[in-house]
């Protein structure tokens, strides 16, 4: 922003929608008259033409002007309409028939030279103006721009008496033109994209700025005695010696605009504009100045002041005008707006006006003021004496609503904002479901579900934009909508349907609505629904045998099945078992006991389990109203920490995979590449040379690129199906977890952020790394008692393998899962001292022990437990919970927890469950506590009794040390609910 303001003079619109660059403005004396003042002639890329003549004349400064903005109807001199659009503007003595400066017009195959003639009338305003066409070249190419002068110097100068000019094309080739006839043609060398062009008389040089970021210059006599490097046959190309540059100056960044201005001293200065920068060169090459710009530049105009030096005005993006002096700053004037381009007008009794032209054709004549456009302040009133008590007590009544404002918490802050919102959104999800007549990589017809997402504006907003996200495979047909304007309810529908066969971790459909309110504020609206599961799935035949198994227990009677998924429309004999199939194929078994108030779900594919176990809960909670502090679901069993963790192995190896496919297809476009060079290079050499097979060479190489790049894609869909079934197992144990330890809602979240995760398909970083900082940063957050938790500052990268990332995976479960370890308490603590040392990550918890004793032992109570399930009164909530699924509570401690150890090797899993009636569970028939898992166990160490004296007092669950198989994590028998089948069918 600058102090000062250019101040209008005289201004005009040069008509309506019409376009305008920088070369489309022309400020010269041209026309009949033997006159001094400069005209001002203007075309558009519509084809009109227009003179215009700023009158002056009764009118003095721009505040005093009689008429509008300065501007009369005789002002315009001249409008023509041509056939095309006018790419450029230039004056000069360019015809051998007239003596007066006449007017060429550069149309994209044309250029037409024109004289303006002057008819006298009786009256005032009865002189009128013509256009008048002198000679016209038709152009083999497609123009960019021109230049003209007195090529071939002084002695061309004293034969012709007039200037020739050139015209440069879009693929790099300069016609030369003598006025009516046509000269040579030449090829620029190293061509690539046209840029500006001018020709220096004192040097008989032609420069130019090239897509090498460099400025050029070449000499007319090599131009015109020069030949191409690819000479072709056709007469309108000249043929001789190679062209070279005479002189070339790295500029470092494109160049803009390039004038020229000849000093009082004779020498030629080159004004030279980039990007970032300002250039100032001699005629030969060489830098006179050189100064960075802090701005955006648009164009520039230089020219000789009064004093004899060099002198440039630079417009920037920003809408402010910079005057040079050499390389100082002299003024700095904010313009009316951004200038396509910028020239110097000078009338009879008028010099140094600003002649600029915006790119939607709006013409303005300024001069720089010295009024300041800021608004000055009113001096302060000193009369009087200060109250200091009244500032005082102001001072402390506005402190204490600062020290107010700042205690607030955030959800008084959105609650306060939700008051405040100028938007309802309703979002609406159709219950019948469609065929889906998209296309799809699913085998199967599937479905598609409608939404409507129902917009009433409050209050009239603006910007409004609304986006549909769900998580892959799932795909929504219009994702995003934007309204320029709200005033009355508007409902937006859009469809999502199942694109892609693999698994679904998430039923989300999550809605932002973002807007402007009327005062300029954003405001963001998000809402959360979920999709129908019947999207991805459908009835099905249960399975009886199944490889994976979870059991959920509850706290109220079992419910018919065909009533709790009516969504499915499941059979009426699928009351006590139902089964569910995916599109994908996978099938999912529900089986409600008979005997007892537990679910059992089992599937062949692990990952498949986490969606209908996710709808059973919660639908189960929905029915009977659960509350945080009345959980109705639970898990009792051990965590299957096995099946997750080979998810985990297997994303990992098809990370590795595709990292390998993306190094041999770097290596194969390498091998490409120098390929081509050296076909290249032969094919640039002037002497044939014989191929030697690198032809055959090129192609080969380029059909197992394309190969190697179909391989790679491949992988990118494995990788994909790998990360969805990763997901689904994330959040299948993050549920269970919360099942079975009754964690807030606050810690639920955090668990779920550190262990869960959602693939982008751009993301570098993947889960393992992330995982693995994540898990361990929770855990020494809560091994550490007090203090702030400091985080590691190393780079992440992919791991070689899973090891650690399992450990640490193990170490945090167990910790979470044990009595009194919060979460949320140690993740948020704040008071730690600077020099605090951070507890080692892979330290171990005094409640594991070593692998050897894992193998070999098992830790827990020998009470016996009684086949009753009736809550104890006066018992908490958790004991309840857990006496309604696994009989009368402990008086000194909780039940048995998941069990979490440290992972040893990686033995073959046995999946083999028992499916006979032998196989009852004790709890089932009253007897006393089963067995233990792996036969030979000893006699209980001392470790073993610390831990169940640290159980005894209440504060710490006991830790089960089965029989270990996998990697380590016990899978078991599920021997708490390995009740008879005839209990579930």
């Amino acid at each position: 922003m600058s102090l000062f303001k250019a101040r209008e003079w005289w201004s005009t619109a040069c008509g309506t929608d019409e376009t305008f660059d920088i070369g489309c403005m022309l400020v010269a004396c041209i026309g009949p008259e033997k006159q001094k003042d400069q005209r001002i002639v203007v075309g558009s890329h519509e084809g009109f033409i227009r003179v215009y003549q700023p009158n002056y004349d009764a009118r003095g400064d721009g505040d005093d002007a009689s008429v509008e903005n300065g501007f009369r109807p005789d002002d315009l001199l001249l409008e023509v309409q041509l056939e095309h659009p006018a790419l450029q503007l230039m004056a000069g003595k360019l015809a051998h028939s007239s003596t007066d400066t006449c007017l060429a017009v550069l149309m994209p195959f044309q250029v037409t030279v024109f004289t303006i003639s002057m008819a006298a009338g009786a009256v005032e305003h009865g002189t009128h103006y013509a256009l008048n066409p002198v000679y016209s070249h038709r152009l083999k190419r497609s123009a960019f721009n021109m230049f003209s002068g007195f090529f071939g110097g002084s002695k061309n100068k004293a034969r012709t008496r007039s200037e020739l000019f050139s015209i440069q094309s879009l693929d790099g080739t300069l016609s030369f033109y003598e006025q009516e006839n046509y000269s040579f043609s030449r090829f620029l060398p190293g061509y690539l994209i046209p840029g500006p062009i001018l020709y220096v008389q004192k040097t008989d040089s032609v420069v130019t700025g090239t897509s090498s970021w460099t400025v050029e210059a070449y000499k007319y006599s090599s131009l015109a005695q020069g030949s191409d490097p690819n000479e072709k046959s056709s007469g309108d190309i000249g043929s001789g010696k190679r062209v070279y540059p005479d002189w070339t100056y790295n500029v470092g960044e494109v160049t803009l605009d390039i004038q020229q201005v000849t000093l009082p001293s004779g020498d030629v200065r080159l004004a030279v504009l980039a990007e970032h920068s300002l250039l100032i060169l001699k005629e030969a090459g060489q830098p006179v100045l050189f100064k960075r710009l802090d701005y955006h530049p648009a164009c520039l105009t230089t020219f000789v002041n009064d004093a004899g030096r060099l002198t440039t005005l630079v417009a920037s993006h920003t809408s402010v005008g910079h005057v040079y002096e050499g390389g100082t700053l002299r003024w700095a004037a904010q313009l009316p707006f951004i200038p396509v381009c910028v020239g110097r007008l000078r009338l009879r009794q008028l010099s140094g006006l600003l002649a600029l032209l915006s790119p939607g054709g709006q013409l303005v004549v300024a001069y720089l003021g010295t009024t300041p456009s800021l608004f000055v302040a009113p001096p302060v009133q000193t009369a009087g004496a200060l109250d200091y008590e009244a500032l005082d007590e102001e001072l402390a009544t506005l402190t204490a609503v600062i020290q107010r404002s700042q205690k607030q918490d955030e959800s008084g802050l959105a609650a306060a904002d939700a008051s405040r919102e100028d938007v309802q959104l309703v979002v609406q999800i159709h219950p019948v479901l469609d065929p889906c007549s998209l296309p799809t990589e699913v085998d199967q017809q599937v479905p598609c579900a409608s939404i409507r997402a129902l917009i009433t504006p409050l209050a009239p907003v603006q910007s409004v934009v609304l986006s549909f996200d769900v998580v892959s495979p799932l795909v929504v047909v219009k994702p995003s909508a934007g309204i320029e304007s709200l005033t009355t309810t508007t409902d937006i529908e859009a469809v999502v349907y199942l694109a892609q066969p693999h698994a679904v971790p998430s039923l989300e459909l999550e809605t932002v609505l973002s807007y402007l309110t009327s005062s300029g504020a954003p405001r963001v609206l998000r809402a959360v629904t979920r999709l129908p599961l019947a999207l991805v799935a459908r009835p099905a035949d249960p399975v009886k045998d199944a490889d994976h198994r979870v059991t959920v227990c509850t706290t109220r009677p079992s419910v018919n099945l065909a009533q709790l998924f009516s969504d499915l429309k499941l059979d009426a004999g699928m009351s006590s078992a139902a089964g569910i199939e995916y599109y994908t194929g996978c099938t999912v078994t529900i089986l409600a006991s008979k005997t007892s108030q537990r679910y059992r779900l089992q599937s062949d594919d692990f990952h498949a389990l986490w969606l209908v176990t996710e709808e059973l809960t919660r639908r189960i909670g929905a029915m009977y109203g659960e509350t945080a502090d009345e959980p109705i679901c639970s898990f009792v069993s051990s965590l299957p920490l096995q099946d997750v963790f080979s998810e985990v192995d297997a994303h990992l190896m098809w990370r590795q995979r595709r990292e390998q496919q993306l190094q041999q297809l770097e290596q194969r476009a390498s091998q490409f590449r120098a390929i081509q060079r050296r076909l290249l290079t032969k094919y640039k050499d002037m002497t044939p040379s014989p191929l030697t097979n690198m032809d055959q060479l090129l192609e080969e190489t380029y059909r197992r690129l394309m190969a190697q790049a179909d391989s790679l894609s491949e992988e990118d869909r494995r990788l994909e199906r790998s990360a969805a079934q990763l997901s689904c197992a994330l959040r299948l144990l993050a549920l269970l977890a919360r099942l079975s330890q009754t964690l807030t809602p606050e810690e639920a979240d955090l668990l779920t952020a550190a262990l869960c995760w959602r693939r982008v398909p751009s993301q570098e970083q993947g889960w393992h790394e992330t995982a693995d900082c994540a898990a361990g940063y929770l855990h020494r957050a809560l091994q550490q008692q007090t203090g702030r938790v400091a985080v590691s500052g190393a780079p992440l990268a992919m791991p070689d393998d899973t090891t650690k990332l399992k450990r640490h995976l193990a170490l945090l479960l167990e910790k979470v899962l044990k009595a009194g370890a919060r979460i949320g308490d140690s993740v948020n603590r704040t008071d730690a001292p600077a020099d605090e040392p951070v507890a080692d990550e892979d330290e171990r918890p005094p409640s594991v022990h070593p692998i050897s004793q894992m193998f070999t032992q098992r830790l827990g109570s020998a009470r016996p437990r009684s086949g009753t399930r009736r809550p104890v009164s006066g018992a908490s909530s958790a004991q309840r919970l857990h006496a309604s699924a696994t009989g009368p509570p402990v008086p000194s401690g909780r039940g048995p927890p998941p069990t979490v150890a440290v992972e040893p090797p990686t033995p073959q899993l046995d999946r083999s469950r028992p499916t006979s009636a032998d196989s009852v569970d004790a709890e089932s028939r009253g007897a006393t506590a089963p067995e233990p898992l792996v036969p030979g166990t000893q006699p209980e160490t001392a470790a073993e009794q610390r831990v169940k004296a640290d159980g005894a007092g209440g504060d710490v669950q006991h830790l089960h040390l089965h029989g270990l198989t996998g990697a380590g994590i016990e899978v078991p028998r599920d021997n708490l609910l390995d009740e008879p089948e005839e209990d579930f069918w």
